[in-house]
């Protein structure tokens, strides 16, 4: 049984014109009116705060402080062995005047890690329709696998 009122198209259609029309005042609206100091809401990034790194890890860039628990992708260590990361990008902290940046990485700098566990993320579920000659629907789910480490020690040199 159809609906009364626009068509589907002409629905699609209006809600096109309508996000062209107020979407980019709705953005303007939502600035704020004087700049934001946004260094300032980094945390960690003070001088006299804690040592920290940047890594990279299978692609992925992670900023690191010593004690903090960080969630990567699986990793084929068990729980409660120690990682090595030595693709390290940035070094600072503890007094240190200005960070060191590598030209990919710093040199000799190096981060250690203990395993916690094994963890999987939250469930994605994928749906497939195809209408065609023989209409068909899949559904499928998957959940990421995770591994849970503690920054130990950032090494700098």
């Amino acid at each position: 049984m159809k609906r009364a009122g626009r068509s589907r198209r002409s629905r699609l259609k209006h809600d096109r014109v309508s996000q062209t029309e107020f979407g980019a005042a709705a953005v303007r609206l939502k600035r704020p009116a004087a700049p934001v100091n946004i260094v300032a809401m980094i945390p960690n990034l003070s001088k006299e705060s804690v040592m920290y790194a940047v890594i990279d890890d299978k692609g992925k860039q992670y900023k690191v402080s010593v004690g903090e628990e960080v969630v990567l992708d699986l990793m084929k260590a068990q729980a409660g062995d120690y990682v090595e990361f030595d693709r390290v990008l940035m070094v600072g902290g503890e007094g240190d005047e200005t960070p060191r940046m590598g030209r990919p990485q710093v040199e000799g700098a190096r981060v250690l890690a203990e395993v916690l566990r094994h963890e999987k993320g939250p469930k994605v579920t994928m749906l497939r329709y195809n209408p065609t000659s023989k209409p068909s629907r899949v559904k499928k789910g998957h959940r990421q696998k995770y591994t849970r480490v503690v920054i130990r020690e950032v090494l700098p040199q």
